[in-house]
């Protein structure tokens, strides 16, 4: 959950965005920017210090986004972030675009551990299925668990899927076994 705060930012931003608006870029480059930012005490201290001008800490900002790519809309999404003083709650914002993003789209978000490292095909597949299963739009994130023998667990909500190797000698031993 996003600080409350960002909500109307959010919402500022999904609102004026252009059809066609290249969210997943946007967001990555955010995330470029929100990385720079926990990574660089300096930055952070001039960004927050009310000694420097307005001005000057936009271009900063605006050269750090621009580097990661960022859209023309999120640039001056971020001058605004800047000019309320929030631009050092970047991942809060962000955060709570990705929520305004998933309430429009009815989209649930799931997290899917995988033995290995899945590619784009395998991700697609299983994002497919998962959605068919909950009857909405499944948004992922992938992380690698090498104690996993094979397979994945996914967990989308409160519910979690597990086709897993582990879980597949489980089941088969339940159904042979009557345990």
């Amino acid at each position: 959950m996003s600080a409350r705060f960002a909500r109307p930012y959010a919402d500022a931003l999904v609102q004026t965005a252009p059809a066609g608006f290249d969210y997943d870029g946007f967001l990555a480059a955010g995330e470029a920017v929100s990385g720079a930012l926990a990574r660089s005490h300096a930055l952070r201290a001039v960004l927050a210090n009310p000694g420097v001008s307005l001005p000057a800490r936009e271009k900063i900002v605006a050269e750090v986004a621009a580097r990661a790519g960022m859209p023309d809309l999120g640039l001056r999404w971020l001058a605004l972030l800047v000019r309320k003083h929030r631009i050092l709650h970047l991942d809060d914002a962000l955060a709570a675009v990705r929520e305004a993003l998933d309430e429009r789209d009815r989209a649930v978000r799931a997290r899917v551990t995988a033995a290995g490292p899945l590619d784009e095909q395998g991700r697609k597949r299983i994002v497919e299925a998962l959605s068919k299963r909950v009857g909405r739009t499944v948004r992922a994130t992938f992380d690698v668990d090498e104690n996993l023998l094979a397979g994945f667990v996914a967990r989308v909500g409160s519910r979690i899927f597990d086709a897993s190797a582990l879980r597949a000698v489980e089941k088969f031993k339940e159904e042979a076994y009557g345990n």
